[in-house]
């Protein structure tokens, strides 16, 4: 898969209602990942844990976002496993799959 041919958009509030984590993680920097997907909507809630970098993105149909939950990255240059969440198991690895298209390292803990 060519990085290039990857296209990201945004997806909104609504449409990332429901999704969820499915054990899958990208371990990289919030500048990494913003020069992957684009920019972060900056810090919101996840229940009652405040993120500091969010990502609220889609690739065709598959609707994900990636958080740092509970973890509070006090730069965008720290390293850190950051949550990928997604409606469903299956599209948390097809995620995962364009992620290391991309060069980051992105994977589903066993």
């Amino acid at each position: 898969m060519k990085a290039n041919k990857i296209q990201f958009s945004d997806a909104s509030l609504l449409e990332v209602r429901g999704t969820s984590f499915h054990r899958g993680y990208v371990k990289s920097t919030a500048c990494k990942i913003s020069r992957a997907l684009g920019c972060k909507i900056g810090s919101a809630f996840r229940g009652q844990y405040p993120t500091t970098f969010e990502w609220d993105k889609k690739y065709g149909s598959v609707i994900f976002t990636i958080y740092d939950y509970k973890q509070g990255a006090m730069c965008s240059s720290t390293v850190l496993d950051y949550h990928i969440g997604t409606k469903c198991p299956e599209d948390t690895g097809i995620i995962v799959e364009m992620l290391k298209g991309l060069g980051l390292d992105a994977y589903i803990e066993k």
